[in-house]
């Protein structure tokens, strides 16, 4: 079976209303702390955040919550005007220009904007790369129910070494000026053109079709996607063999081989942890893993540990399993490298394969959080004892607080890494990876049932 990719008639915000997309558009409602969520709630009564992470209220009940009111505002705008619909389907070219975050190189990255039609894993034709977290799956449904429109799309990769689908799109955007030119605050350049040109959509469906998709970012979106197809469908008695407008989820396609792709560590830091289990995971840690200790007593001499630390661990060979750990009221940094990969591997006699198993988030997982600290898979699911950052400094200066008890610094996710790993029907831990940056919530949303249609709020 083939995937089903197409444009569509896209929901996107009146650009003669705004002097600037900052007005209404936000980053993905997943990487907003409450702090920036005020910030976009100041940026315009239009702004996108009051419909992707409305404010909650103590007066909220179940006809009257967050859901209930993005739902109207999204109806509000669209009489007013300030949300339109595109008279003709289309796809929308993307291009990001930034600077890859603690460092000094500058990439651009290109993809296209479209619909997929959802299809079960067990098709093959659309292949996640990593577990699910249960808490964000609620969330999305609701949002996805009340409001009936997708308001940001996930992000998937798809091979082509030849660029077919690259040159066309490259081509059209040389060519022509783009609808939306933003610049967010001086560190991504965003770009955005509405693309209708029959024969370019035409060629971009009959190369994209056969292609095989990998989700990069939004499992969870596509996962709610699921479960409202199924909900869809049996709420109103929808046949299988009828194609329906739930039946597709609004994707950012990337080609795997892009030289603008980034990916940033994912880096954990525990908390909630009893002396014992800090004492087990410094006896234990030098039975499996080659240590490098990085001492200090003072400030400066802490600053250069630490720049030697790091350097060692982004510089070890993708082969070697580095990683780093901060711990608590120590004054020192460790540099760990797995000792023995094939002791590792007979050590762990789960069912998965070594290419699983050789990932230094799962040795991560496996040897030191299930083994050594004996944190279960159910307590990561629900974010027990774990949370996650892309920054290093933040993580390190949590523990500093004494807000958490263990830092872990971890080397990027490679690219080959999450093909392979989704071609043969594996998953990764959940936040193995952090691609970079990520797609503005805003520039363009799915209307799944028509707004233009009188529906009751």
């Amino acid at each position: 079976m083939k995937n089903k990719i197409k444009p569509f008639h896209g929901l996107r915000y009146n650009l003669r209303k705004f002097k600037s997309a900052e007005q209404f558009a936000c980053w993905p409602y997943d990487i907003i702390d409450p702090k920036k969520q005020d910030e976009f709630h100041r940026n315009g009564e239009y702004n996108i955040i009051r419909v992707t992470l409305g404010r909650e209220k103590p007066s909220d009940n179940p006809k009257n919550n967050k859901y209930t009111r993005a739902y109207e505002n999204l109806y509000s705008w669209f009489r007013k005007g300030v949300l339109i619909k595109d008279e003709k389907p289309a796809f929308y070219a993307y291009q990001q220009k930034y600077k890859v975050p603690f460092s000094d190189t500058v990439r651009v990255i290109n993809g296209f904007i479209g619909l997929i039609k959802l299809q079960d894993y067990d098709k093959k034709r659309i292949l996640p790369h990593e577990d699910v977290l249960s808490k964000p799956l609620e969330d999305r449904f609701n949002l996805y129910k009340t409001t009936e429109i997708q308001d940001s799309g996930i992000y998937g990769l798809y091979e082509d070494k030849k660029n077919v689908v690259d040159k066309l799109f490259n081509s059209y955007m040389e060519k022509n000026k783009p609808d939306i030119n933003y610049d967010e605050n001086h560190t991504i350049n965003h770009r955005f053109w509405v693309v209708k040109d029959a024969d370019l959509i035409r060629n971009v469906e009959s190369t994209m079709n056969s292609k095989v998709i990998y989700i990069a970012d939004g499992h969870h979106r596509y996962h709610t996607m699921l479960n409202l197809k199924k909900y869809y469908r049996e709420k109103y008695g929808i046949p299988e063999h009828m194609d329906h407008p739930v039946d597709y989820i609004m994707m950012f396609f990337v080609n795997s081989s892009h030289q603008g792709l980034t990916i940033l560590p994912t880096h954990r830091i525990l908390y909630n942890l009893k002396e014992l289990k800090l004492k087990a995971l410094l006896e234990h840690i030098k039975d499996y893993f080659h240590l490098k200790v990085f001492t200090f007593n003072t400030p400066r001499e802490e600053e250069k540990e630490r720049k030697r630390w790091l350097y060692l661990l982004n510089s070890a060979p993708d082969n070697t399993h580095s990683f780093g750990i901060y711990i608590e009221n120590l004054k020192r940094y460790f540099l760990l490298t797995l000792k023995k990969k094939e002791a590792y591997f007979k050590m762990f006699n789960v069912q998965r394969p070594n290419i699983w198993k050789s990932l230094d988030v799962s040795i991560i997982h496996t040897l030191l959080i299930n083994y050594i600290l004996h944190i279960t898979n159910k307590d990561v699911s629900n974010q027990i004892y774990i949370d996650y950052t892309k920054d290093y400094h933040e993580a390190i200066q949590k523990v500093k607080d004494e807000k958490y008890n263990v830092a872990i610094i971890c080397n990027s996710t490679r690219i080959n890494q999450i093909l392979r790993i989704a071609k043969i029907g594996e998953k990764m831990p959940q936040k193995s990876t952090y691609f970079y940056p990520k797609i503005l919530t805003g520039l363009v949303m799915y209307d799944m049932r028509g707004l233009e249609k009188v529906r009751n709020p």
